[in-house]
Protein backbone atom coordinates (compact mmCIF):
# COMPACT_ATOMS: atom_id res chain seq x y z
CA UNK A 1 0.00 0.00 0.00
CA UNK A 2 1.04 3.40 -0.48
CA UNK A 3 1.33 5.55 2.34
CA UNK A 4 1.44 9.25 2.27
CA UNK A 5 4.74 11.36 2.88
CA UNK A 6 5.39 12.11 6.69
CA UNK A 7 5.66 15.97 5.35
CA UNK A 8 1.99 15.15 4.65
CA UNK A 9 0.22 14.14 7.63
CA UNK A 10 -1.33 16.68 9.81
CA UNK A 11 -0.07 18.03 13.05
CA UNK A 12 -1.72 16.37 16.15
CA UNK A 13 -2.35 19.04 18.42
CA UNK A 14 -2.56 18.20 22.06
CA UNK A 15 -4.90 20.26 24.46
CA UNK A 16 -3.36 22.94 25.92
CA UNK A 17 -3.04 22.55 30.02
CA UNK A 18 -5.69 24.95 31.13
CA UNK A 19 -4.09 28.14 33.14
CA UNK A 20 -6.47 29.24 36.30
CA UNK A 21 -7.93 32.09 36.43
CA UNK A 22 -7.95 34.65 39.63
CA UNK A 23 -9.10 35.28 41.86
CA UNK A 24 -7.68 31.90 43.46
CA UNK A 25 -6.90 30.62 46.82
CA UNK A 26 -4.12 28.41 47.51
CA UNK A 27 -2.99 26.59 50.27
CA UNK A 28 0.35 23.71 50.76
CA UNK A 29 -0.02 20.65 52.41
CA UNK A 30 2.42 17.96 52.83
CA UNK A 31 2.04 15.15 50.32
CA UNK A 32 1.53 12.27 52.72
CA UNK A 33 -0.90 14.71 54.81
CA UNK A 34 -3.26 15.00 51.62
CA UNK A 35 -3.57 11.47 50.38
CA UNK A 36 -4.05 9.82 54.36
CA UNK A 37 -6.98 13.13 54.26
CA UNK A 38 -8.30 12.02 51.29
CA UNK A 39 -7.90 8.07 51.82
CA UNK A 40 -10.09 8.42 54.91
CA UNK A 41 -12.94 10.37 53.37
CA UNK A 42 -13.10 9.34 49.74
CA UNK A 43 -14.35 5.71 50.76
CA UNK A 44 -17.53 7.58 52.00
CA UNK A 45 -19.21 8.85 48.54
CA UNK A 46 -22.04 8.14 47.29
CA UNK A 47 -22.18 6.51 43.63
CA UNK A 48 -25.90 7.67 43.06
CA UNK A 49 -25.44 10.26 40.39
CA UNK A 50 -28.70 11.47 40.83
CA UNK A 51 -26.97 13.68 43.64
CA UNK A 52 -23.74 15.01 41.70
CA UNK A 53 -23.08 16.78 44.90
CA UNK A 54 -22.46 13.69 46.72
CA UNK A 55 -20.59 12.28 44.56
CA UNK A 56 -17.06 14.17 45.08
CA UNK A 57 -15.47 15.51 48.36
CA UNK A 58 -16.30 19.17 49.76
CA UNK A 59 -13.68 20.40 51.34
CA UNK A 60 -13.84 23.97 53.04
CA UNK A 61 -10.06 26.29 53.39
CA UNK A 62 -10.17 28.65 56.16
CA UNK A 63 -6.98 30.80 57.29
CA UNK A 64 -5.50 27.69 59.33
CA UNK A 65 -7.37 24.78 58.07
CA UNK A 66 -8.72 22.20 55.45
CA UNK A 67 -11.52 20.09 55.92
CA UNK A 68 -12.38 16.94 53.87
CA UNK A 69 -16.00 15.85 53.65
CA UNK A 70 -17.68 12.82 52.16
CA UNK A 71 -21.31 11.49 52.62
CA UNK A 72 -23.79 9.01 50.91
CA UNK A 73 -26.37 9.90 53.30
CA UNK A 74 -25.92 6.77 55.04
CA UNK A 75 -22.63 7.38 56.80
CA UNK A 76 -20.63 10.55 56.72
CA UNK A 77 -16.59 11.03 57.50
CA UNK A 78 -14.71 14.04 57.95
CA UNK A 79 -11.19 15.29 58.22
CA UNK A 80 -9.65 18.10 59.15
CA UNK A 81 -5.78 19.42 58.73
CA UNK A 82 -4.20 22.18 60.08
CA UNK A 83 -2.18 24.37 58.06
CA UNK A 84 1.37 25.55 58.70
CA UNK A 85 1.15 28.41 55.99
CA UNK A 86 -2.00 30.26 56.05
CA UNK A 87 -3.82 29.98 53.21
CA UNK A 88 -4.30 32.74 50.48
CA UNK A 89 -8.05 33.10 50.70
CA UNK A 90 -10.59 31.03 52.35
CA UNK A 91 -13.05 28.88 49.74
CA UNK A 92 -15.47 25.84 50.12
CA UNK A 93 -15.53 23.41 46.62
CA UNK A 94 -16.54 20.17 46.02
CA UNK A 95 -14.08 18.33 43.72
CA UNK A 96 -14.97 15.35 41.80
CA UNK A 97 -14.38 11.99 43.95
CA UNK A 98 -12.90 10.84 40.22
CA UNK A 99 -10.46 13.34 40.17
CA UNK A 100 -9.12 12.92 43.99
CA UNK A 101 -9.15 8.86 43.43
CA UNK A 102 -6.94 9.13 40.23
CA UNK A 103 -4.95 11.95 42.22
CA UNK A 104 -4.55 9.31 45.44
CA UNK A 105 -3.25 6.95 43.04
CA UNK A 106 -0.72 9.20 41.26
CA UNK A 107 0.91 10.80 44.47
CA UNK A 108 2.95 8.24 45.53
CA UNK A 109 5.17 8.60 42.35
CA UNK A 110 5.92 11.65 42.43
CA UNK A 111 9.37 13.01 44.04
CA UNK A 112 8.07 15.97 45.93
CA UNK A 113 6.73 15.97 49.21
CA UNK A 114 3.93 18.91 48.92
CA UNK A 115 1.61 19.69 46.96
CA UNK A 116 0.04 22.80 46.18
CA UNK A 117 -3.49 23.49 46.00
CA UNK A 118 -4.91 26.29 44.08
CA UNK A 119 -8.64 26.95 43.34
CA UNK A 120 -10.44 29.52 41.88
CA UNK A 121 -14.29 29.54 41.04
CA UNK A 122 -14.81 27.06 38.45
CA UNK A 123 -11.22 24.73 38.77
CA UNK A 124 -9.13 22.97 41.05
CA UNK A 125 -5.27 22.53 40.54
CA UNK A 126 -2.83 20.21 42.30
CA UNK A 127 0.83 20.56 41.70
CA UNK A 128 3.30 18.13 42.80
CA UNK A 129 7.24 18.96 41.25
CA UNK A 130 6.35 18.16 37.81
CA UNK A 131 3.32 17.05 38.07
CA UNK A 132 -0.45 18.63 37.72
CA UNK A 133 -4.15 17.33 38.03
CA UNK A 134 -6.39 20.03 36.95
CA UNK A 135 -10.16 19.49 37.42
CA UNK A 136 -13.97 21.28 37.46
CA UNK A 137 -15.28 21.62 40.62
CA UNK A 138 -18.87 20.35 41.01
CA UNK A 139 -21.08 23.35 41.34
CA UNK A 140 -24.23 22.44 43.06
CA UNK A 141 -24.80 23.26 47.21
CA UNK A 142 -23.56 20.58 49.53
CA UNK A 143 -25.45 19.59 52.16
CA UNK A 144 -25.43 21.43 55.86
CA UNK A 145 -23.74 18.48 56.81
CA UNK A 146 -23.14 20.01 60.42
CA UNK A 147 -26.36 19.74 61.51
CA UNK A 148 -26.29 15.31 61.62
CA UNK A 149 -22.99 15.52 64.25
CA UNK A 150 -24.05 15.31 67.51
CA UNK A 151 -21.60 17.13 69.88
CA UNK A 152 -22.96 15.04 73.20
CA UNK A 153 -23.46 11.72 73.95
CA UNK A 154 -24.49 9.45 76.05
CA UNK A 155 -22.29 6.63 75.76
CA UNK A 156 -19.08 7.14 74.91
CA UNK A 157 -17.01 3.49 74.48
CA UNK A 158 -13.93 2.26 73.57
CA UNK A 159 -12.37 -0.96 72.46
CA UNK A 160 -9.78 -2.56 70.18
CA UNK A 161 -10.46 -1.69 66.01
CA UNK A 162 -8.63 -5.43 65.24
CA UNK A 163 -10.67 -7.20 68.03
CA UNK A 164 -14.27 -5.55 66.43
CA UNK A 165 -12.80 -6.43 63.34
CA UNK A 166 -12.36 -9.88 63.81
CA UNK A 167 -16.08 -9.56 65.20
CA UNK A 168 -17.91 -8.24 62.68
CA UNK A 169 -16.39 -10.43 60.31
CA UNK A 170 -17.51 -13.20 61.76
CA UNK A 171 -21.19 -12.27 63.02
CA UNK A 172 -21.61 -10.70 59.54
CA UNK A 173 -21.89 -14.08 58.39
CA UNK A 174 -25.25 -14.50 60.06
CA UNK A 175 -26.74 -11.09 58.67
CA UNK A 176 -30.07 -10.78 56.62
CA UNK A 177 -29.17 -10.49 53.62
CA UNK A 178 -29.42 -7.31 52.14
CA UNK A 179 -30.33 -5.99 55.28
CA UNK A 180 -26.01 -6.23 56.82
CA UNK A 181 -27.29 -5.19 60.51
CA UNK A 182 -25.79 -6.25 63.43
CA UNK A 183 -27.05 -5.26 66.62
CA UNK A 184 -24.30 -3.73 68.80
CA UNK A 185 -25.25 -4.24 72.38
CA UNK A 186 -23.46 -3.37 75.91
CA UNK A 187 -24.56 -3.85 79.28
CA UNK A 188 -23.01 -1.77 82.05
CA UNK A 189 -22.60 -4.80 84.55
CA UNK A 190 -20.40 -6.57 81.75
CA UNK A 191 -17.33 -5.64 80.66
CA UNK A 192 -18.11 -7.05 76.84
CA UNK A 193 -19.12 -5.47 73.88
CA UNK A 194 -21.87 -8.25 72.28
CA UNK A 195 -22.63 -8.52 68.38
CA UNK A 196 -25.21 -10.20 67.63
CA UNK A 197 -26.85 -11.05 64.16
CA UNK A 198 -29.47 -13.92 62.72
CA UNK A 199 -31.45 -15.21 59.76
CA UNK A 200 -33.80 -17.96 59.02
CA UNK A 201 -31.00 -20.04 57.23
CA UNK A 202 -28.28 -19.83 59.01
CA UNK A 203 -29.33 -19.31 62.22
CA UNK A 204 -27.75 -16.62 65.16
CA UNK A 205 -24.30 -15.30 66.43
CA UNK A 206 -22.96 -13.52 69.48
CA UNK A 207 -18.95 -12.39 69.26
CA UNK A 208 -18.07 -10.64 72.21
CA UNK A 209 -15.31 -7.82 71.95
CA UNK A 210 -13.75 -7.01 75.40
CA UNK A 211 -14.66 -3.22 76.13
CA UNK A 212 -12.21 -0.54 77.80
CA UNK A 213 -14.72 1.47 79.16
CA UNK A 214 -16.25 1.33 82.49
CA UNK A 215 -20.44 2.11 83.23
CA UNK A 216 -21.23 2.43 79.91
CA UNK A 217 -24.19 0.91 77.91
CA UNK A 218 -25.64 0.99 74.36
CA UNK A 219 -28.10 -1.13 72.09
CA UNK A 220 -27.46 -0.19 67.98
CA UNK A 221 -27.88 -1.65 65.06
CA UNK A 222 -25.77 -1.08 62.08
CA UNK A 223 -24.86 -2.03 58.73
CA UNK A 224 -22.19 -3.61 59.10
CA UNK A 225 -20.24 -3.02 55.78
CA UNK A 226 -20.61 1.00 57.00
CA UNK A 227 -19.49 0.29 60.38
CA UNK A 228 -16.41 -1.79 59.16
CA UNK A 229 -15.43 0.54 56.71
CA UNK A 230 -14.96 3.20 59.32
CA UNK A 231 -13.29 0.85 61.78
CA UNK A 232 -10.95 0.35 58.38
CA UNK A 233 -9.82 3.94 57.90
CA UNK A 234 -8.97 4.83 61.26
CA UNK A 235 -5.53 5.20 62.15
CA UNK A 236 -5.10 3.96 65.62
CA UNK A 237 -5.47 0.58 67.44
CA UNK A 238 -7.90 1.62 69.62
CA UNK A 239 -11.27 3.17 68.56
CA UNK A 240 -14.25 4.91 70.43
CA UNK A 241 -17.68 4.60 69.56
CA UNK A 242 -20.13 7.21 70.70
CA UNK A 243 -23.99 7.15 70.94
CA UNK A 244 -27.32 8.65 72.06
CA UNK A 245 -30.31 6.73 71.24
CA UNK A 246 -31.11 3.77 69.16
CA UNK A 247 -32.43 5.76 65.83
CA UNK A 248 -30.18 8.62 65.94
CA UNK A 249 -26.39 8.90 64.48
CA UNK A 250 -23.66 7.49 65.98
CA UNK A 251 -20.16 9.44 65.92
CA UNK A 252 -16.69 6.70 65.21
CA UNK A 253 -13.65 8.41 66.53
CA UNK A 254 -9.76 7.61 67.19
CA UNK A 255 -8.94 8.59 70.34
CA UNK A 256 -5.05 9.67 68.88
CA UNK A 257 -6.70 11.26 65.89
CA UNK A 258 -8.80 13.79 67.11
CA UNK A 259 -8.78 14.89 63.05
CA UNK A 260 -10.83 12.35 61.90
CA UNK A 261 -14.71 11.58 62.77
CA UNK A 262 -16.92 9.19 60.95
CA UNK A 263 -20.95 9.42 62.19
CA UNK A 264 -23.13 6.35 61.20
CA UNK A 265 -26.74 6.33 60.42
CA UNK A 266 -28.40 3.35 62.48
CA UNK A 267 -31.01 0.89 61.27
CA UNK A 268 -33.90 1.61 62.31
CA UNK A 269 -35.77 -1.77 64.02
Amino acid sequence: PQYPKPSAWAPIEAPSFPDLKPPMSTIILQKEVLIEALTQTLFSISIDESRPELNGVYISITSDQCIFVATDSYRLAEKTVPLKNKATGTRSIIVPGRTLQELVRILPYTEEEVVTIAINDTQILFSCGQTQVVSRIITNDYPDYKQIIPTQFKNSVEFKVQDMVNAIKTTALFCKQGINDIRISLDKRFTDIALNAENSTFGKNISNVPSLSKGQELDIVFNYKFLLDGLLHLVDDHAVLKTNEPTTPAVLVSPKDDGFLYVIMPIRQ
